[in-house]
Formats: structure tokens, C-alpha cells, sequence
């Protein structure tokens, strides 16, 4: 019996010998690429799944902040103490700007000081226009009279777009850049209120939630800015609205506490006694605190002491909140409005997704930072943190392109690779994790095809209407994975009406056949209608075309992950 068993075994290894004979000899390693590639794609989604169960338990309040990303909207805001930031990546930001050139998201901002902390309070003033609509005049009236587009030399201001995606950051906060044209968001987004500088979306936002930016990347290094922000101490507007604006913003944003020590106002006073204008103050100011030490590493502030006193003349060191709020409340000594403002610093080191074409924008991005403001400019950033100097000071034309061109020649914003070949190295280790990972992955896999199989022969089981109605279910599965959601009391009419609306749809060629579909559908629930084989291919073929559109947005392997779940939950 044994024998017979051996001698059994024989063609199959006769078999396996002569196909390892026939196997071409190469001298590089056999490339497993057709199996390790497929096991990256499905690594990496259920690393997302992963890290999207693992944040939705995070204790992240709605709205962004440096130390913690939370706030105490309305109440004091607790700075100083050593901070570990996160390495996780929160937002993918990607923008065309020139190397050198620090990019900088405005999150938050606060004006009132209190000696430990900071506060919102300037949302007590309501103007008749938002706070957005009030800083885009002012910059349009600023660009009109000062006709910096027209310098032949270098370029002042140029248009660019910045497009954000949210990643492992949940938050209503609406990140966003100075001097702001316009945000787009998807046309069915309940929006946000930009009645304050601190913008916000009317819903929390998550991972995944995308949103683009119009916006005027000045120069502030230009001599054509220096020397106009220069000429503004005695300006004021003659537009009543801008007036009125700048007025409040003269009163609010140069209070201080009381309690403020006079040593700061006479250090203050002592630095700045020669500068002549309120520009040159507040230069002067940001380079005082530069030659401290930055350091992550720092003891809680004392209690009993006043933050800026304590940094100035005891600790001597900090990261950017402690460098920001100096320079906000010594500006605002030197009578100079002044805002604290907290958001991400994009550098030029900052990790950058080549295949994207976006930063990576991580804890260590987050930043904070001083602006001052000017009647008859607006708001101006001052940088008082070491390290955060942009290199790059004029933004020269080229002479032939002084009659064509408008905006300037930029270069790549890809970082500076090496291009020293990097040698890998393997360990049998790693080949048995591939091994164990491609294993697993043939066994999902398998599994999924023996799910699929089973809900194959079920559905040949069905009539004509049960088909119909678990085709429609799957396009309001698909639907719903869009963003379009049936509300409650709401009739498939005006579902209908709704999604059609979205122009995605209609140039996907979706329309027509989710709207025959809502026709086959209606008359199957409220008539005596008896669908036939052309009104299963309408249905089927709206699937068909839904599923595209969600490759094209998705990518192919969550497109594919998608559907696979429509299977199970569709």
C-alpha cells in the first residue's frame, strides 16, 4: 500500500524537476514584484483602516491648536511647558511656490492677552460684511493703488493655488493662506463662517475632505512692500467700511493686562527708541528674541509670573509660542495692533510626497507666529522664531519677460534628492514576512472569491424584482460612498433631483441612468410592473458606471475595496 503511494508521487515530481530545468537562469534575483505589489496596496489600506479606528477613539476637540490640536474656544488658552509633537501626518498640502520660500497656513488666531495665555474676544464686533470679504477689499485696494504688478524688476505679488487634504486631523478648523482670493469646497458641503479671522466649517471634517485656495503670495522681503508699509503710520482709509474696520482693530488688538510688568514695556521701549516707524519697530522686536535658544524642552511657566516678563529676562529659550507671543505683546507696547496666530509652517525640508506632488505635513510643521497691522495694507506676519527666516528675498524678472509674462518662472518643489544609488539590503526575515503576507493575501483573497461565488449562485435564485431591487440598493450604496446620502423624508424624486445637480455626475454620463433607474424602480414599488431583461441591464448598467466614477476618484485598489464591500453590506 505504501509503495503504491510512493510510486504515485512520481510524475509530480518528474513534473516539478523539469519545470525548475526549463526555468530561465538569471543572474539578478527572481522579481517577486507581481506578488509584493499587491501586498504593499492591501498593507497599506488596512494600515488606513487601522489608524482610522485607532483616531476615531482620539480625544481631539473640534478646533486646532499648537500644543495639544484643541482649544478652549473663548476661554484662556494655556501656553509654555515642553511639548512632544506628533509625527503623524495630518494634512497633505500641495502648492507651487518657489525653493526657500516658507509657506505658511493660517488655524487660529487670538487677540487678548492675559498674562498666561490667550483669548478670543474680538468675535463681539459684528461688521456688516465678513472678515473675509473686509481683508480681500483691502488687499484689492492695496494691489490697485500701489500697481505692484506693474514693476519691470521682480515680481510682488503672484496668484497661486494651495490644495488641502485632510488626513489623520479631525477638526472644523479651515486651514488656509494670507491674503486669501477665494476656497473652493464641494458643492454640496454645508460650508463655513468667515464672519472672524478664525474661519470654520459648519460641520467637523475628517480624513479625506479636500478643499482648494485662491490667494496672493506677496513678497514681504520686497523693497516695494518694506518701503510702502514705511509711509503708513498717518494713513487712514476713505472708505467708510475699511475705516471702520481698521479703527476697531487700532482699539482691540493693542490692549494689554494690567498686570503686565513694566519690564517688558521698558525693554521694549529701550530696543526700539531709534526706529522711526512702526514697521521698523516691529523688525526690531522679532530680532531681539532670535538670539534666544529654540528647544521643545522647557519648564512650565511659574504661575506667578507673566509669561513674556518670565521668557524675557529668566528662561531665555522656547519653541515658536513662546517666540510669537513675545513679539505680539511687545509690539502692542510700542502701540502697534498685533494678533497671535497659530497654524503649519510648510519648509522647504518638510517631507514631500513625489508622486503626489504634495508636503506631508506632520506635527513638526505646526507653528506660531506674530502679526502686526497696517491701515492701508493689512495684516503682516513677523517671524521671531529662529530658524523660520526665508532665504529667498527677491523674486527677480527676466528681462524678456517683462512685456509677456505675469507671473514668474518658478522651479520645482520637489526637495533635492541625492542621486547616489542607495543599495537595499535583505534579511531572511524580511523574505518570510513577504512570504507570510503573500500567503494571507491568497487566502483574503480566495476567501472573497468563495463569498462572491456563493452570492452569485444566490442571485440566479431571484426574480425579476428582487433583482431589481438589490441592483437599485447597490447604486444608493455607491451613492452614499459619493456623498450622496438619502435623507430622512426625503422622496427618490428629489434624491434624484439632488445628485443630478453634481456636475461630476453628469459629465460621468451617470444622469440618464440613474434617473431610468429611479423610474424602474418607482414603478416596481407603486405599480404592477413586471421588470424584464432590459430594465435589469438599466440597473446593472448604472452600477457599471457608479463604479467608475469611484475608481476615478478613489484610485483602483480602494475602488476595488469598495466594491468588494458593496458584496457584503451593499
Amino acid at each position: 500500500m505504501e509503495e503504491s503511494w510512493a510510486r504515485g508521487l512520481v510524475p509530480y515530481f518528474a513534473i516539478m524537476f523539469l519545470f525548475i530545468l526549463i526555468l530561465p537562469v538569471k543572474q539578478t534575483p527572481f522579481d517577486w514584484s507581481f506578488i509584493l505589489n499587491p501586498v504593499n496596496h492591501v498593507y497599506e489600506s488596512l494600515k488606513e483602516v487601522g489608524e482610522n479606528i485607532y483616531d476615531s477613539f482620539d480625544s481631539e476637540n473640534d478646533y486646532f491648536s499648537f500644543s495639544r490640536y484643541e482649544t478652549h474656544d473663548e476661554e484662556e488658552h494655556p501656553i509654555g511647558g515642553a511639548i512632544e509633537q506628533t509625527k503623524k501626518i495630518l494634512l497633505k498640502v500641495k502648492v507651487n511656490c518657489r525653493h526657500n520660500r516658507t509657506v505658511y497656513v493660517n488655524g487660529c488666531f487670538r487677540d487678548e492677552y492675559t498674562g498666561l495665555g490667550w483669548k478670543q474676544n474680538y468675535v463681539k464686533q459684528k461688521f456688516l460684511k465678513s472678515e473675509q470679504a473686509l481683508a480681500k477689499k483691502e488687499k484689492e485696494w492695496v494691489m490697485q493703488s500701489q500697481k505692484w504688478n506693474e514693476a519691470l524688476d521682480e515680481y510682488v505679488a503672484v496668484q497661486r493655488l494651495l490644495d488641502i487634504r485632510m488626513e489623520r486631523m479631525k477638526t472644523k478648523t479651515v486651514f488656509y493662506p494670507a491674503f486669501l482670493d477665494r476656497i473652493e469646497i464641494a458643492s454640496n458641503d454645508p460650508g463655513m463662517n468667515c464672519d472672524t479671522a478664525n474661519f470654520v466649517f459648519r460641520k467637523l471634517r475628517k480624513r479625506g475632505f479636500e478643499y482648494s485656495m485662491h490667494y496672493s503670495d506677496v513678497n514681504e522681503s520686497s523693497h516695494y512692500v518694506t518701503d510702502y508699509l514705511k509711509s503708513l503710520d498717518d494713513f487712514h482709509f476713505q472708505d467708510s467700511e475699511l475705516r471702520e474696520r481698521a479703527a476697531f482693530i487700532k482699539k482691540n488688538y493693542t490692549k494689554l493686562p494690567a498686570t503686565l510688568p513694566d519690564k517688558v514695556r521698558e525693554i521694549t521701549e529701550q530696543i526700539t527708541n531709534e526706529d522711526q516707524t512702526s514697521y521698523d519697530k516691529m523688525s526690531t522686536i522679532c530680532s531681539y528674541p532670535r538670539t534666544f535658544t529654540y528647544t521643545l524642552n522647557v519648564e512650565d511657566v511659574p504661575k506667578v509670573r507673566d509669561f513674556v516678563e518670565y521668557f524675557l529676562l529668566d528662561c531665555k529659550k522656547g519653541y515658536c509660542t513662546y517666540f510669537a507671543t513675545a513679539a505680539a505683546v511687545m509690539g502692542r507696547c510700542a502701540g502697534i495692533p498685533t494678533r497671535y496666530v497659530e497654524g503649519f509652517a510648510i519648509q522647504n525640508d518638510c517631507e514631500y510626497d513625489s508622486e503626489d506632488k504634495c508636503y506631508l505635513v506632520d506635527g513638526t510643521c505646526a507653528h506660531a507666529w506674530c502679526e502686526a497691522y497696517f491701515e492701508g495694507f493689512g495684516w503682516m506676519r513677523f517671524e521671531a522664531t529662529p530658524g523660520y527666516v526665508d532665504t529667498s528675498v527677491v523674486w527677480e524678472r527676466k528681462a524678456a519677460n517683462y512685456e509677456h509674462r505675469e507671473e514668474p518662472i518658478e522651479t520645482s518643489v520637489e526637495p533635492v534628492t541625492s542621486v547616489e544609488p542607495v543599495l537595499e539590503e535583505t534579511t531572511s526575515t524580511n523574505e518570510n514576512v513577504w512570504w507570510v503576507l503573500g500567503l494571507a493575501l491568497v487566502v483574503i483573497v480566495a476567501g472573497i472569491g468563495c463569498i462572491i461565488f456563493v452570492k452569485l449562485r444566490k442571485m440566479k435564485g431571484k426574480s425579476q424584482e428582487e433583482l431589481c431591487r438589490i441592483h437599485f440598493r447597490k447604486q444608493l450604496f455607491y451613492l452614499k460612498k459619493l456623498g450622496y446620502v438619502l435623507k430622512d423624508g426625503e422622496t427618490l424624486s428629489e434624491f434624484q433631483d439632488r445628485v443630478l445637480l453634481d456636475g461630476e455626475l453628469n459629465v460621468a454620463g451617470v444622469e440618464v441612468w440613474f434617473s431610468e433607474s429611479v423610474t424602474i424602480f418607482l414603478r416596481l414599488r407603486y405599480g404592477k410592473f413586471v421588470p424584464e431583461g432590459d430594465e435589469i441591464n438599466v440597473l446593472t448598467g448604472g452600477i457599471h458606471r457608479l463604479e467608475d466614477v469611484i475608481r476615478k476618484k478613489y484610485g483602483k485598489v480602494r475602488g476595488w475595496c469598495i466594491q468588494v464591500e458593496s458584496w457584503f453590506g451593499g
